[in-house]
């Protein structure tokens, strides 16, 4: 029983073995690996004390190193914060100090700072500021210092506000960059003239604050761009120009405003189908108004030569019919001239009906944008409210600009429809006079000839 008990003690001991070690066979093998076992394990007992009493010795020195670092950072602590004691004392000695000794000097560093921030707001605003960009920093460091102005400073802020005023009435050409209206910058010959406008050749300059200069994208009128351009190149000391008292701002406003196109554009589908059937009854007219005042011309003509008819007008026809059908008697000939007549009054009154059309119909459609745009206006406050008028704007826009459109189309094609009806019927009644007249000829001849007969 103790033979067995001792066999598992040292089975349980040698679970730990390698696996490629040789099980023992016998309870003396067993020992005698136990034994070599407990050898193996003594010998790295005593390396790891060897080695570990080796490094006890280095762990010591290193202990006491940081020992004395220690103390040499207590004391440098130590003399640190007496430091730093004796500076926060000698601080509020000097501040009081500086409080007793300034006085009222700080409200005075109150308002000098006030005045800067002023005076900063005001030059960023102004148009001289694109000859003079770099005093902007300067009042900027000014307004945010914590400390008293010094007397240089208080003589910058004099001098800014010095050369304000008298820059403001001077005409001087400098330097600076310009951003065209492709957006290209480049540094260009400006011309200022005091803090109203800036110029150039190419025509009016944008001051951006803190931004370079900007050709305007929609310039003022051809006379005043022409009367720029001839001051500019005035060799005498006063020429006439135009300029924006509002420093830029009737500029901004001009800028903003629509153009005809883009006038037209706001009445949107139906504004379209105006301006489209305006042009239409516009080229209508004109081109009929031409053709009647070109046969009223070749009519004249044929009055002066009566007894030679024209095939290139309608009195000529008229008359080709009335030689032609000379011969018959007066009711057929009546007759041949009325048809005659009648066959021309369609050409002469061609496309009057088309163009009166189109001017009755331009201020319907008119009618129907200002509908339309109504409607949006309606259906926008619904959404939206009345709070911002600006969503309103594309609704009402539309409703004036195609009532704009109709009339604008209507009136002149009325005018052009007055013109060509009175002509046509002016030369219809011409056609009307010279067939009387021939009648009344050819009868006074019939009788003539009735006469003489009945006498012989």
């Amino acid at each position: 029983m103790k033979y067995f008990i001792l066999v598992l003690i040292a089975g349980f001991g040698c679970t730990a073995l390698a696996a490629n070690q040789q099980v023992p066979e016998t309870p003396q093998q067993l020992l005698q690996q136990i034994l070599q076992q407990q050898q193996q394990q003594q010998t790295i007992n005593k390396q790891r004390e060897a080695r570990f009493l080796k490094e006890k010795a280095q762990q010591a020195k290193l202990l006491a190193e940081a020992k004395a670092a220690l103390a040499q950072a207590q004391t440098e602590n130590e003399k640190l914060q007496q430091t730093f004691d004796e500076q926060a004392e000698t601080l509020i000695t000097l501040k009081q100090t500086l409080k007793q000794r300034s006085g009222h000097l700080g409200e005075l560093f109150g308002q000098v700072r006030q005045l800067a921030n002023d005076v900063q707001t005001t030059l960023q605003q102004s148009l001289i500021t694109a000859q003079y960009p770099e005093r902007i920093a300067q009042l900027r460091s000014l307004s945010e210092t914590k400390q008293l102005p010094t007397t240089q400073e208080l003589r910058q802020l004099w001098y800014e506000l010095q050369r304000e005023m008298t820059a403001s009435g001077e005409i001087v050409s400098f330097s600076a960059p310009v951003i065209r209206a492709g957006g290209q910058s480049e540094t260009e010959q400006v011309t200022r003239v005091g803090s109203f406008n800036v110029v150039t050749n190419q025509g009016y300059l944008r001051y951006v604050p803190e931004g370079p200069l900007q050709l305007l994208a929609s310039q003022p009128s051809a006379s005043t761009l022409d009367r720029l351009n001839d001051w500019l190149q005035a060799k005498t000391t006063v020429a006439p120009l135009t300029i924006d008292p509002t420093q830029g701002d009737v500029l901004n406003i001009l800028q903003q405003q629509p153009t005809w196109i883009e006038r037209w554009q706001q009445g949107g589908v139906v504004g379209m189908i105006i301006g489209v059937l305006g042009v239409i009854g516009m080229l209508l007219g004109i081109g009929r108004l031409l053709q009647l005042m070109f046969i009223q011309r070749n009519v004249k003509q044929q009055l002066s030569q009566p007894t030679v008819p024209q095939q290139d007008n309608p009195l000529g026809r008229v008359l080709a019919v009335y030689q032609q059908q000379q011969a018959r008697n007066l009711e057929q000939l009546e007759l041949c001239l009325d048809e005659a007549i009648m066959h021309e009054v369609p050409k002469l009154e061609r496309w009057q009906g088309t163009v009166k059309l189109l001017a009755g119909v331009a201020p319907l459609m008119g009618l129907l944008g200002t509908v339309t745009g109504m409607i949006v206006t309606f259906q926008t406050i619904t959404l939206f409210g009345t709070g911002d008028p600006k969503l309103m704007a594309a609704g009402i826009s539309q409703a004036l600009i195609t009532t704009v459109l109709g009339l604008i189309a209507a009136i002149p094609l009325l005018f052009l429809h007055t013109a060509i009806s009175s002509r046509s019927k002016a030369l219809i009644q011409v056609l009307d006079k010279q067939a009387a007249g021939l009648l009344a000829q050819q009868f006074i001849q019939d009788h003539s000839a009735t006469t003489t007969q009945r006498e012989a």
